[in-house]
């Protein structure tokens, strides 16, 4: 959800269209850096009276961090990025902040991991009391990028994304389409949204949308209907 307007925005916006769980960005998503968040903001967040309404609520780190960059300049900025990042959505008292890790740009996948763990150590030991946890998103394997879905394991899943796929399984290319338009197909979803394992996870979509919201309102129709029976 936008945080067009505030953050607290994101709130109504996800209410009106009868969400129960939510995703926002705490900052612009293509800057690096913005000014910090004023007191009266993260009160009408915390104290609005429709967050109660939802279940689950959680925060999608900038597009631009890269924790596995091997240009200085570009690391030192994703690690304060991150950092930031991280300190708004504690200041929200959010669970955990949905980080991209990045691609090691042709420095190899075990530099690259090396890479990421060091970063994410850095950043963490920067921020002691920091209670929001760093919720590391699996890619779709465009070259470079890193993948840690074997090493996680599922008792680790904190959230699931929503989307189906513009391309097919193996084509590297992320690009995403409603739900039942694409190339994964209605089963996929249907699977997730019904099988116990899952029942407790949060699920966000992250398809196409416009400014009025219809297109998230048709996509979560579609998948409340696929969950109406459970494995």
């Amino acid at each position: 959800m936008s945080i067009r307007g505030g953050v607290s925005t994101a709130i109504e916006r996800a209410r009106s269209i009868n969400c129960t769980a939510m995703q926002i960005f705490v900052k612009n998503n293509m800057q690096w850096f913005a000014r910090p968040l004023r007191p009266e903001e993260i009160r009408a967040f915390l104290d609005h009276v429709q967050r109660g309404e939802l279940l689950s609520i959680f925060a999608h780190a900038n597009y631009l961090i890269n924790l596995a960059a091997t240009n200085p300049q570009f690391h030192g900025n994703s690690i304060r990025a991150l950092s930031e990042e991280l300190s708004r959505a504690d200041q929200l008292e959010l669970p955990f902040l949905v980080v991209h890790p990045g691609a090691h740009l042709g420095a190899g996948e075990e530099a690259g991991l090396e890479k990421v763990v060091e970063s994410i150590d850095r950043v963490l030991a920067g921020l002691p009391k920091i209670k929001t946890r760093i919720a590391l998103e699996t890619t779709a394997g465009q070259g470079s990028c890193l993948e840690f879905d074997r090493a996680i394991g599922p008792d680790r899943l904190a959230a699931i994304h929503l989307n189906d796929s513009k391309t097919g399984c193996g084509s590297r290319v992320d690009r995403h389409e409603h739900i039942g338009k694409g190339r994964i197909g209605l089963d996929a979803f249907r699977f997730i949204m019904r099988n116990r394992r899952f029942r407790k996870i949060p699920k966000v979509l992250e398809t196409p949308k416009g400014k009025e919201l219809r297109e998230d309102v048709i996509n979560l129709k579609s998948l409340r209907r696929l969950a109406e029976t459970r494995e």
